[in-house]
Parts: C-alpha cells; structure tokens; sequence
C-alpha cells in the first residue's frame, strides 16, 4: 500500500490496482494534478483499511477519500463485489466510484457497476488528460458530499460548530426545505447576492434565477428531487440590486433531524464564464483565420485522418471538406503514384517523429485530373503532455512560379544561343578586319573595336555560364544579371569610341572604389581562372581611397591586363592582384608566373597589333589590349608600365591620380 499525505489541494484519491507500473503511473499523473493518493494492489488490503478507517471516525464518519479509482479486475475479488462490500461500510455509501477495466465489459457488467453506484467507466489504455478530467469531475462530486455531510453534521451536533463551519465558510451556502424555500444562507452566500443573511430567508430559486436562465433551471431542480444531487450546473443570478451573475451551483439533499432539506453551494463563476466567451471568441476567430487563409491548411491525426480542410485546400484540391473529413484516403488521391504517395507519407511521418518542421515540394492531382505543384510546411502538433498527437500542413500553390522559372530558363538559353552566335560572328568579322586593317588604318581601328566588344561579351558569357550551373542563391544571380547589363552597357561605350583610339570620348566619372571594380572582374573571371590552373593571391589594401574615374574605364585597363598575365599561364601559376596608395598615387600592380616577356620585346608591349601570340579562334590576338589601356590610363592622367619581367613572370604597374 502507498499511501500520500492526507491533505491534498484538489482531492484524496484510493486506487485500486495489481499493477505496479500503472499504480506509479496513475500516482505521477494525479499528484501532478494536485491530488493525493493512496493505493492498494488487492480487495482484501482495501477492507481492512476501510474497517480500521470506520473504526477511527467513529459513528459520524465519512469516507477520507474523494473518489475510489476501482479496477474490475483483482487478484483475489471481482471488482464488483469488492464495491459491494465497501458500500456496507458506513460512511462509504455514497463516496463516488470510477471502474478500469483492460478487457472490454459486457453491458451487464456495467450495469452491476451502475446500479452499485459507480459513476462512469475508464477503459485501458488511457490518456492522462481524459483519467484527469474525469477525477476532476467525480472528486469534486466526492468533496461536495462530504462538505454537504459534514454541513448536516453541524446543524444536527452543535449550533456553535455549525456558525463556525457554515457562517465561516468562504464558499456560498444556502439550505433549502422541501419546497426549495430558503430556510437560512450565510454569510459568504449574502455577499454574493448582495444582501444580508436574513434577506436570503423566505426566498425562493424564481427570485433569484434570472429569467432567461429559469427554465433550464426548473428542470434541473426537478430532476434534483429525483436524483438528490445537482453536480456543478451553471446558472445565471440576479443579485438584489438587479445585476446578474454567473454561480457554478452544487446541490445535495439530505435529512436534517428527520425532515428534507437540500444543501446548495454557490461558487461566482462571472469571470471564469468570461474568460470562456473570450477563449470561445478566440477559437472562433482562429477557425475563420484558418478557414479563410489564402494558403493550403489541413491537419491530420496520427492515423492520417483528415481534421481540418479550410477553403483554400478545397479550391486548391478540388475536393471538399465533406469529402475528406475524417477519411485518410485523400493522400490515395492526391498522390494516385503509390510509390510516391509511400514516399510522401514517409517524409510527413518523419516530421512527427522528429517533432521538427519540414519543408518539401510535391506535385499532387486534383480531383479534375489537373496537376498542380504545391509547396508544403509541415509541423507535428503537440498535446497538452507536449507529445505529437497530429500533423498540421500549409501548402502554397507554386504552379505558376514555377512555370515562370521554366520561362526564365529557357529565356536564358535563348540569350546564351544569340550571344554564341554574335560571339562567333565577331570573331570572323575581326579575323576579316584584321587582314584589312594591314592596308587601311580606319579598317585598322575598327577591327581594334570589334575585338575590345568581345571583352564584355566575354564577361557576360561567363556570367551565364556560372548562372546556368544552377548553384547560385537568388541574390548572387540578381548580381550577376546586373553585371551583364553593365557589360552591355559598356558595349555601347567601346563602339563610341571607334573615332579615336588614342582621344578616348569623356564617360561620366565619379568616385569609384578601385578595389571593388578588381574584385567583380576576378568574381567573374573565376571559372576560367579555376579551369587553367590558376590561384590569385589577393593583396588589395582595405584602406585604398576612391578615385574619380569613369568606372568603366577602370573596368577596361584591369580586364586587358589581368587577362594578358591569365594568357601567359597556360600551364597554370600564381597571380597576384596588389593595390595601394603612394604619393597621392593609387598603385595597382598585377604580376604573373608565365614565362615573361622577351628583352626584345619589351619596347612594343605598348604598341598597336603588337601580340607575342599566334594562332587562331581563342588563342589569337590583335595586340590592341595593353594599346587600349595605355591610352585609357593616360587620359586619367596615370600611367602603365611594366616594371619587372624574368623568365618566373610579369608585374605591370598602373598609377591613377586619387581625388
């Protein structure tokens, strides 16, 4: 036997079960609650505690306990039986009874357990929510009896006890005749109504009960003449200035020196009647949140049937609510492929199981044989103990997006062709140009444009390259269309200057991080830096100042110089990228590991068409690129110059003025 302290803040509670684990169990359970219990295994260490508990309280005892948990089944007596001979002992006539039973009951079972007394049955297994709801329930009944016994008690015994029990109780209590005529109230019951003691005498419930709630409350007052006892009603009191109130109600009938009385107590229950209108109002505003949400929202249990199937499911799905409610067969339907309908299943499963969300992307059928892609966000739903006891699932019709991506790629695809295509067409008109260029010196320059207009047509294929590999985040693929387009735009620059190669036309200038421009062109130029072999080692000053410049002649001089030290590295190698500030001076140096340039070669590295390499299609070169930059950086007023070569390398330097 376990047994706990005897004063308990909800209630006492006798368990009586043979089995060990479910003894501690129910035990955690209820004392969580606020109850304490005491417990026996067998029928016969029940009696003799009620016996040696009869023997102590004497002739006007009354069972300690609030309710009896009873288990059916027992080693050595039947459950019924054993309530049969708890309910000889005085005392233990009317304390209420709650039956366990593991096996399923034949209904004449439960109607031996009923007429004996007992008040409703639990089978096993139980949730604690529902065992907790329904000792809270049955106990207070057992706590009432016993308060409304012991009220009896007082008026019988002693008229001194009974002012210090029923005048200074907390709780209101009035106690009718036979008539429901109020013979005496005290006075926490005066104070409810807002009165005095002597006041509440003569009354009856038709002064008190307000008239919207009289009808419900005469018939609850006759079946109170049938049955004795009237268990938590809630009605609606008028208060003698008028105002109403709500009152939880409790009514036992008892004997009070041979003549009928009834025994009522009064709880205000006002705000805690509120405060349900407002979870009510709460709960009816979140539904039609739920149901009118623009987005997917349904639930299910843990066998997968359907809770909840707001609007936008049914117009999503084609299916109904009614159609779904209550059924698991709608995945089936949705997902007709069994395969990856068990695929899908398996990966909402995981999300309960984990009790983390989960996100995943499904196409699904609707019930008009349309296919429509939905973007799922599943998340487990808790219990009262934090246990999943379901699965709540928000769905986004993606169908369109996702067809506008498909759009977009193929778009992409287009523009990637027709800039192939010009590619391609620009290099056959400057391989024509340059043969034409050796006797006509406007053909010359032309051809020296054409070739610079393939530098940003570079810069742009390679963004596409590196977006078409598919593994960019939204906003590195918004940096990399937005570095086309100024490559586009820088198009349109070189073919200005077609007049002049050596008088380049004035761009709009402002200050410009150099270090940021660097930066982009090796972003860029990162692919085929990456597929030739080569590591950059980075030593740009964070503090460099701005300069002001036009940006994309910045853009112009670092790409032709970075790419002939790239072209000089075929076998791969190290370049380095240097930047910082000298005399008021911006200093770039760019160096290479290539084989260096030749003694005799160093006086035309300048020169117009000079190029030390041969060949054709993608290896060949007009020499315009250092030609270009020289004349760019002078119009800044800088200079470029190499200054230093070897057989391990090139370093060219540039000076921009800064400011």
């Amino acid at each position: 036997m376990t047994v706990d302290s005897p004063a308990a803040a909800h209630g006492n509670i006798l368990i009586v079960d043979d089995e060990p684990q479910l003894q501690i169990l129910i035990q955690r359970i209820l004392s969580r609650a606020g109850y304490e219990c005491t417990i026996f295994g067998n029928g016969r260490d029940v009696l003799s505690a009620l016996d040696a508990e009869v023997e102590r309280a004497g002739p006007a005892g009354w069972s300690p306990w609030d309710l009896l948990l009873l288990d059916v089944t027992l080693p050595d007596i039947v459950g019924f039986d054993l309530l049969e001979d708890i309910r000889k002992r005085r005392g233990f006539e009317n304390v209420p009874v709650l039956f366990m039973s593991g096996a399923r009951l034949a209904h004449e079972d439960i109607e031996r357990g009923l007429e004996l007394g007992a008040l409703d049955y639990l089978p096993k297994p139980f949730r604690s929510t529902i065992l907790v709801a329904k000792v809270r329930n049955f106990a207070e009944l057992g706590r009432f009896r016993r308060l409304a016994h012991q009220t009896a008690l007082a008026l019988e015994e002693s008229e001194a006890w009974h002012r210090e029990l029923f005048d200074g109780s907390r709780q209101g209590i009035v106690v009718f005749d036979e008539n429901f005529t109020v013979i005496r109230g005290n006075p926490a019951a005066a104070q409810l109504f807002r009165t005095t003691p002597d006041r509440l005498k003569g009354i009856t419930p038709r002064q008190f009960v307000s008239s919207e709630d009289w009808e419900s409350a005469e018939r609850e007052m006759a079946s109170l003449r049938r049955t004795g006892f009237l268990h938590r009603s809630l009605w609606s009191l008028r208060r003698s200035g008028g105002t109403t109130f709500w009152a939880r109600v409790h009514i036992d009938r008892v004997s009070l020196l041979g003549k009928l009385r009834y025994v009522a107590f009064f709880e205000d229950a006002t705000e805690r009647v509120e405060s349900q209108r407002r979870i009510a109002e709460l709960s009816e505003f979140r539904a039609n949140l739920i149901e009118n949400a623009n987005v997917w929202i349904s639930t299910m249990d843990l066998d997968g049937n359907v809770t909840t199937w707001n609007r936008a499911a049914e117009a999503m799905s084609g299916y109904s609510a009614a159609e779904v409610l209550g059924h698991a067969g709608i995945w089936e339907r949705l997902y007709p492929d069994p395969s990856y309908c068990q695929d899908v299943r398996a990966k909402l499963l995981a999300v309960i199981t984990d009790a983390a969300s989960g996100e995943l992307e499904t196409p699904i059928m609707r019930k008009d044989g349309r296919r429509r892609i939905i973007a799922w966000t599943a998340n487990p739903m808790l219990g009262p103990d934090n246990r999943p006891v379901g699965l709540i699932c928000v769905g986004q019709d993606v169908t369109e997006r996702r067809r506008m991506e498909e759009d977009l790629r193929r778009h992409s695809e287009r523009l990637e062709d027709l800039v192939a295509e010009r590619t391609q067409t620009i290099h056959r008109l400057e391989r024509e140009r340059a043969e034409a260029e050796k006797f006509v010196a406007q053909g010359q320059v032309a051809a020296a444009i054409a070739h610079e207009i393939n530098n940003p047509l570079a810069t742009i294929q390679n963004c596409m390259t590196i977006i078409s590999e598919g593994n960019l985040s939204d906003s590195e693929t918004r940096r990399y269309f937005d570095l086309m387009r100024k490559e586009v735009e820088r198009i349109g620059r070189i073919v200005s200057q077609t007049y002049d190669l050596y008088q380049p036309l004035a761009q709009q200038a402002s200050l410009v991080q150099v270090n940021e421009i660097l930066g982009g062109l090796l972003q860029t130029l990162e692919q085929k830096l990456r597929q030739k072999g080569i590591v950059v080692q980075d030593r740009r000053s964070p503090d460099l100042p701005r300069i002001f410049a036009p940006p994309g002649f910045l853009t112009q001089i670092f790409f032709n110089v970075i790419r002939n030290a790239m072209d000089a590295m075929n076998a791969g190698g190290q370049l380095e990228i240097l930047t910082a500030q000298r005399d008021n001076q911006a200093i770039i140096e760019i160096a290479d590991t290539g084989p260096g340039i030749a003694a005799e070669d160093l006086p035309r590295v300048f020169e117009p068409f000079f190029t030390t390499r041969r060949g054709h299609g993608r290896d060949s070169g007009l020499g315009l690129g250092l030609s270009i930059s020289r004349s760019l950086v002078e119009a800044l007023q800088g200079s470029i110059a190499v200054v230093s070569t070897s057989p391990r390398g090139t370093r060219m330097r540039i000076s921009l003025p800064l400011g």
